[in-house]
């Protein structure tokens, strides 16, 4: 019990300081300078009467008050301390201000000061044999390197920190090491491997006795699947942590605040809206009244988060002013310098309030927004949320009808996705490029926006695949893993029970291996069957196009010896009526059988009927229904002009036609004449406006 005093005034004192420190620059209101003054003389009223190192610790805590009303004066009150209890040999004062100090330089983003000061403190502790402060400072100093990405010093931190808690058989610090190297698996992205520490950390925080710390990783676990996806099982782990702390009484209001926000979260992931909307105003109502008294609602950055999340809710239940009521009042508050809110958290806010005011209608404020969100985004180095911006610009472009900045955009847009390597976004920016181009009547381009937008979707599906078959395998992991501490913790009330959870434990494992085997063959068999049939329909679709083109290639050939045979019979025409002039001129008065027989050669080689419907038919074959759809927009043509066109679709000179035809050349070029003057053109190309059909 006395253990669990300890660690609870460690967690009290880190809570308050921190509290503090992130409201350290603010210049309180009126009403809280009456608060602040009259904390000051009370703790100044203990200091008189006080003396040695507990009048020196009660001045540390009148530094704590102070700096809220003067943090000059407060930080040098904290080194005066400090000073005087290294003098004295006061180890505990001293560690007690390095802890204090630390926080305040955190508080002022100043964290290479924070860890020197961490690490005085670690000094301090082992020169004084004081292990258990020594641990305590080790695992202390892990966060300030966690926030830096430094996670190589953070581990190493951690092990010394594991050590000594190894030597002090302190399960409660053995659980919060194995907590914090889980959550630098997150950090990394590696959730997996972060849930095994964290399951870790439960088994040695159960031993323990801090109820909190239980809770604490509890909720680090349902943060963690919650970027897994697994939803479900994250808000089991929330709502455990939330059964855990309704118990204690000392459990501050930001732990308390931050589950309820995590919960909105992970129910608007699971599109719940309403539920999501009921935690979040739950948390904004705990800010509120532990805030009360204490800073004014218009500088409170807290307040800002929660009218954010608020803000969403409402924007998908369609409750659009609500949303941007709690929207704008959220980006005033992160614009006051006194929140010192940072570029990417007001880049944001406006790009939440630019889409709200984009479903408005309200479109020419919403494009204001969405560029100042990307020049906050831009001043923080956020890339994805600089190309998101684009994205959205363009898209409030476009319904305006501007075209060409839209496309600018979209351009800088895909170029940061791509170099960022953010496949969703590409995605949706090449969905956009695609009707863009479309629009500007550039199909060519347009196509390929959309062959690159299909090629993206299937991508994302068959990563969703995968992840889906590891999301199985954690919860095998999870279920496995909660039926061991089941097993743990029964295994001193019977034997036979024990025994009993072992067996299940191995039949679920049994059972459960081949059913994962099964499902991914499954999901193998699926694809492939999937590539099968793709590959199969390209084949006939090739095949398709092969038989076109011997089909067109023949019909050309039929199209060409027809045309060729009525050259011919022109030809023949032509010796016959050479043969009857030479008759003429050489014998007026030649016998009637002679041009009987004349007659009928002639007869035998003119063109029939059937020879024209036969070659109108090819024709028309060949073009793909031309004759039809030049008949039904000019119905005024005579079959003769229809075979005209025909011919000079094919590309035949006039001096073809004319042979064809029976008819001089100028007929062909009085004839063509009338022909432009019956299809309507002008200055137009006769022979580019037929081809056109």
């Amino acid at each position: 019990m006395k253990r669990n005093i300890k660690w609870f005034n460690r967690i009290v004192i880190v809570m308050m300081v921190i509290s503090l420190a992130a409201n350290i620059s603010n210049k309180p209101a009126f009403g809280q300078l009456k608060l602040i003054n009259r904390g000051l003389d009370s703790i100044q009223k203990l200091i008189d009467k006080a003396e040695g190192s507990k009048k020196l610790s009660l001045e540390i805590d009148y530094a704590n008050h102070l700096a809220t009303k003067d943090s000059v004066k407060a930080f040098q009150l904290l080194k005066e301390v400090l000073q005087t209890s290294n003098q004295k040999g006061y180890a505990k004062v001293e560690l007690k201000t390095l802890l204090y100090l630390a926080h305040y330089y955190n508080g002022h983003n100043k964290r290479d000061e924070a860890i020197n000061v961490t690490k005085s403190r670690i000094k301090v502790a082992q020169n004084n044999r004081l292990h258990d402060d020594e641990a305590f400072s080790e695992i202390f100093i892990v966060s300030f390197f966690i926030r830096l990405h430094q996670y190589d010093s953070a581990l190493y931190h951690m092990d010394k920190a594991e050590q000594l808690y190894q030597k002090l058989e302190d399960n409660t610090g053995l659980g919060i090491v194995w907590d914090k190297r889980g959550l630098v698996y997150v950090m990394q992205g590696r959730y997996q491997q972060a849930n095994e520490y964290y399951f870790k950390a439960l088994d040695y925080l159960e031993k323990g006795d801090s109820m909190y710390m239980i809770g604490v990783t509890n909720y680090h676990l349902g943060y963690s699947y919650s970027f897994t996806g697994d939803y479900q099982l994250a808000l089991i782990y929330m709502h455990r942590t939330i059964e855990l702390w309704d118990k204690l009484t000392n459990v501050g209001p930001a732990p308390t605040w931050n589950t309820r926000e995590m919960l909105g979260n992970i129910y608007f992931n699971l599109k719940q809206y309403n539920k999501a909307l009921s935690y979040h105003r739950q948390a904004l109502t705990i800010r509120k009244k532990a805030y009360d008294g204490i800073l004014a609602d218009s500088i409170n950055l807290s307040f800002a988060y929660s009218y954010s999340n608020i803000a969403d809710c409402y924007m998908e239940l369609n409750r659009l002013d609500s949303a941007l009521w709690f929207a704008e009042n959220s980006l005033q508050i992160k614009l006051r310098p006194a929140t010192m809110a940072s570029h990417h958290d007001i880049a944001n806010s406006f790009l939440n309030t630019s889409k709200i005011l984009f479903r408005l209608k309200r479109t020419q404020e919403a494009i204001v927004n969405a560029d100042s969100a990307l020049h906050f985004y831009q001043a923080s180095g956020w890339k994805d949320g600089t190309a998101g911006s684009k994205l959205l610009l363009a898209q409030q472009l476009l319904s305006q009808g501007k075209n060409k900045p839209a496309m600018q955009n979209l351009q800088d847009a895909l170029h940061i996705a791509r170099e960022i390597k953010a496949k969703p976004l590409q995605k949706n920016i090449f969905f956009e490029l695609a009707g863009l181009y479309a629009r500007e009547h550039d199909y060519l381009k347009s196509n390929e926006a959309l062959m690159e937008y299909s090629q993206l979707k299937d991508s994302l599906f068959n990563t969703d695949m995968n992840q889906k078959i590891a999301e199985v395998e954690i919860k095998y992991e999870v279920n496995k893993k909660e039926l061991e501490n089941d097993f743990l913790r029964t295994q001193f009330a019977s034997q036979k029970k024990q025994q009993f959870y072992l067996y299940l434990i191995i039949g679920l494992f049994l059972l459960l291996l081949p059913l994962l085997g099964i499902m991914a063959w499954l999901l193998k068999r699926n694809l492939r069957h999937k590539e099968a049939v793709v590959v199969s329909q390209r084949m006939l679709s090739e095949l398709k196009e092969t038989q076109y083109k011997q089909e067109i290639e023949q019909k050309n050939m039929e199209l060409y010896r027809l045309v060729n045979s009525i050259k011919n019979k022109n030809g023949m025409l032509d010796e016959v009526k050479e043969i009857m002039m030479q008759e003429i001129k050489a014998n007026c008065n030649a016998p009637v059988e002679i041009f009987q027989k004349t007659v009928k050669t002639i007869q035998s080689h003119i063109v029939s009927d059937q020879d024209w419907e036969l070659m109108d038919k090819q024709i028309e074959e060949l073009s793909s229904g031309f004759t039809s759809a030049l008949l039904k927009k000019h119905p005024a043509l005579s079959p003769g002009d229809l075979k005209l066109c025909a011919f000079i679709r094919l590309n035949l000179s006039v001096r073809e036609i004319s042979s064809l035809l029976n008819i001089t050349e100028e007929s062909v070029h009085k004839h063509r004449y009338r022909l432009r003057k019956k299809l309507g053109l002008n200055g137009d190309s006769l022979e580019v406006y037929l081809n056109g059909y």
